[in-house]
C-alpha cells in the first residue's frame, strides 16, 4: 500500500473530503506562478521597446481593447497590471496557506481524537503489554508530528511540485531545447542527493520515535517513584539513561534540519550554472544578448523561483521520510486493538447459543439473585500456564464473600473477570442466569470497584469522589455521604478549601490511607449494587478499617 493511500486511511471522512479541495488550491497557485512568470518577460521587452511589446501575443487586443496610446501611457499600464496582478496572486497564496494550516490543525485533532479513543475504548487485555509510554507519546506527540510533519509535508511537496512543474512548463514552451539542456545536470544533481539521504532520513527518524517513547516512559518512572529515587540516590543512573535517549533525539534533529538545508545552496549554485549554459547558448547561437534581455530575465525569475519551491519540496520530503515510522506506529496500534476485540468478540457467547437465542443472552443485566461462576479458566496472553483453572463459585445477592489465598494465587485475576476487564479461555460468569459479556456496560454501571492502588487525579476532593460526573452535575451532599462513609469526612472539613481541596497529581498530597478512602467514596458514590474491593483497607489502620467496613455494611 503506497504511501498516500496509509494517511488517507488514518485520516477522519471530514478530512478525507477536505483534501481534494486542499489539493486544487496547489493547482491554482502553479497557475498563478506561470502567468506571473510570463508576464515579466513581457514587462522587460515593454520597458525596453514598447512599441515591439505590441507584437507579444495577447498584448495588441488587450491594448486596443482599454484604448492606450503608445509610449509612456503603455508603460504606466504594465506597471499597473503587473503590480495589480501580483497582488492577487499574494492574496490567493496567503488563502492557500491558510488552508493549509486549518485542514492540518483538524487532522492534528482528528487522529489525536481517534488515537485517545482508540486506547480509551481498548480491551483491558490490550493494555496488559503495551507500555504507558508508548501510548503517551501516540496520543500526545505522535498527532502533532503526523499532522505537521507528515501531512502537511505532504501539501507542501504537491503545492511547491506542481509549481515546479508549472515552472519548467513555461521554460519548454518558451524555449524548450535550452531548458532541456540546462536542467540536466541540477535534476541529476537533486535526484542523487534524495538516494543519497534516503536510507539515513528513515533510520534517524524511527530513532526519534523510539527514544520519544522510552523518554516518556523514563520520566513517568522517575518522577512517579521520586521518592524511592530520593532515598536510593539512583540519579546517576537515570541521568545516563536519560541523556542517551536525549542524544538520539538531538542527532536525530540535526540530521532533519541539515539534509534539506544543503540543498538550498547547492540548488543555487546550481542556479547559477544554468543561468551561464543560457548565456554561452545564446552567445554561440549569434544571438544579440539585448535581443536575449527577456528571456534571460525569464530564465533569471524561474531559476529564483525553483530554488524558493524546490527547497520546500527537498525538506518536505526529508520530513516525510523521517517521520513515515509514524504511519506504522498509528497503524500497528490501531489494529492492534481491533485484533483484541475481534478475540474477545463472541468468545463469551458458548457456541450452542445461536440465531435469537444471542439476543436473549445479551439481554440488560440486573442483580437480583445470585452471581454464578462456572468452571471459569483464563491464561493470559503469551503465558504458558493458566492463572486461575476450573473455578466455579455461587455468590447470592446481598452477600459478602472473601477470596482468600497465598499472593499469586488469583484473587485480582477472578475479580478482573468478574468485572469484565478479562474474558475466560473457558467457563461463564452469570448474574441471574445472563452471561455479564451479554450486555457488558449494563454489567459494569452496577459495580463499585475499589482497586489495590487508588489513582487520584490532579484535581479536588469533590471531583475525584464524583469521577467521571460533569463538574455542575455533582451532587455535593451525596459526596458528604460517602465520605462519611469512608470515614474520612472529618479530615475534609477541616481541609480550609473542604470539597475544593486539590489532592495533586496521584493524590500526593495526601497520605496513603486517605487516598485509599477517598477510592472508597468514589465507588460508593454511583450507589452500585455490587462492591468489589480488592485489598481496598490494606493502609488503613485496624479500627479505621473495622469503622469503613461496619459502614459499607449498613450502606
Amino acid at each position: 500500500m503506497g504511501m498516500l493511500s496509509r494517511i488517507m486511511a488514518l485520516l477522519e471522512n471530514d478530512a478525507k473530503r477536505a483534501m481534494p479541495a486542499v489539493f486544487l488550491y496547489g493547482l491554482g497557485a502553479s497557475v498563478f506562478e506561470m502567468v506571473g512568470l510570463g508576464m515579466l518577460p513581457v514587462f522587460v521587452q515593454l520597458l525596453a521597446d514598447p512599441n515591439a511589446a505590441m507584437s507579444v501575443p495577447y498584448v495588441k487586443p488587450v491594448v486596443e481593447f482599454v484604448q492606450l496610446g503608445e509610449g509612456s501611457a503603455l508603460i504606466y499600464f504594465g506597471c499597473a497590471v503587473l503590480v495589480g496582478f501580483f497582488f492577487l496572486k499574494t492574496l490567493y497564496m496567503i488563502r492557500v496557506y491558510h488552508v493549509q494550516a486549518r485542514f492540518t490543525r483538524d487532522v492534528m485533532v482528528g487522529i489525536g481524537n481517534r488515537m485517545f479513543d482508540n486506547y480509551l475504548y481498548a480491551p483491558y487485555t490490550f493494555h496488559l503489554h503495551v507500555k504507558s509510554g508508548d501510548i503517551i507519546r501516540n496520543v500526545t506527540h505522535a498527532p502533532q508530528y503526523f499532522a505537521a510533519s507528515i501531512v502537511l509535508s505532504l501539501l507542501k511537496v504537491f503545492l511547491h511540485g506542481v509549481i515546479t512543474l508549472g515552472i519548467l512548463l513555461l521554460l519548454l514552451v518558451v524555449h524548450p531545447q535550452t531548458t532541456l539542456v540546462a536542467l540536466i545536470v541540477p535534476a541529476a544533481a537533486a535526484w542523487g542527493f534524495m538516494v543519497i539521504i534516503k536510507r539515513s532520513t528513515l533510520r534517524h527518524g524511527r530513532a526519534l520515535q523510539e527514544a520519544l517513547g522510552v523518554l516518556t516512559s523514563l520520566t513517568n518512572q522517575a518522577l512517579g517513584s521520586i521518592k524511592e529515587t530520593h532515598v536510593s540516590g539512583c540519579y546517576d543512573y537515570l541521568r545516563r539513561h536519560f541523556k542517551h535517549q536525549m542524544e538520539r533525539i538531538g542527532a536525530a534533529h540535526q540530521f532533519q534540519k541539515f539534509a534539506p538545508m544543503v540543498a538550498k545552496p547547492v540548488m543555487e549554485m546550481f542556479g547559477v550554472l544554468v543561468l551561464v549554459i543560457l548565456i554561452l547558448i545564446v552567445v554561440l547561437r549569434g544571438e544579440s544578448l539585448s535581443e536575449a534581455l527577456p528571456v534571460i530575465v525569464l530564465f533569471l525569475a524561474a531559476i529564483a523561483r525553483l530554488i524558493q519551491n524546490i527547497f520546500p519540496v527537498t525538506q518536505s520530503l526529508t520530513s516525510l521520510r523521517s517521520y513515515s515510522y509514524l504511519i506504522d506506529l498509528l497503524e500497528n496500534d490501531i489494529r492492534a486493538v481491533e485484533h483484541e476485540r475481534e478475540s474477545l468478540a463472541n468468545r463469551y457467547i458458548p457456541a450452542s447459543i445461536t440465531g435469537d437465542l444471542k439476543d436473549v443472552y445479551r439481554r440488560p443485566i440486573r442483580l437480583s439473585n445470585d452471581i454464578e461462576i462456572r468452571q471459569l479458566s483464563f491464561r493470559y496472553p503469551k503465558s504458558d500456564r493458566d492463572a486461575i483453572t476450573n473455578i466455579s463459585l455461587s455468590i447470592p445477592h446481598q452477600s459478602a464473600v472473601a477470596l482468600v489465598g497465598a499472593s499469586g494465587s488469583g484473587k485480582t485475576t477472578l475479580l478482573d473477570l468478574i468485572l469484565g476487564l478479562l474474558s475466560p479461555n473457558c467457563g461463564e460468569i452469570l448474574v441471574d442466569g445472563v452471561n455479564i459479556h451479554g450486555d457488558l456496560r449494563s454489567w459494569q454501571k452496577d459495580i463499585g470497584y475499589i482497586p489495590q492502588t487508588i489513582y487520584l487525579m490532579d484535581e479536588s476532593i469533590r471531583q475525584n469522589v464524583a469521577f467521571g460526573e460533569p463538574h455542575e452535575q455533582i451532587d455535593d451532599e451525596r459526596v458528604w455521604e460517602v465520605l462519611r462513609v469512608a470515614q474520612i469526612d472529618a479530615f475534609v472539613k477541616d481541609l480550609p478549601e473542604g470539597l475544593d481541596t486539590n489532592v495533586g497529581e496521584r493524590g500526593v498530597r495526601i497520605s496513603g490511607g486517605q487516598r485509599q478512602r477517598i477510592g472508597i467514596a468514589r465507588a460508593l458514590y454511583h450507589n452500585p449494587d455490587v462492591l468489589i474491593l480488592d485489598e481496598a483497607t490494606s493502609a488503613l489502620d485496624t479500627a479505621t478499617e473495622r469503622a469503613v467496613m461496619k459502614e459499607i455494611a449498613g450502606f
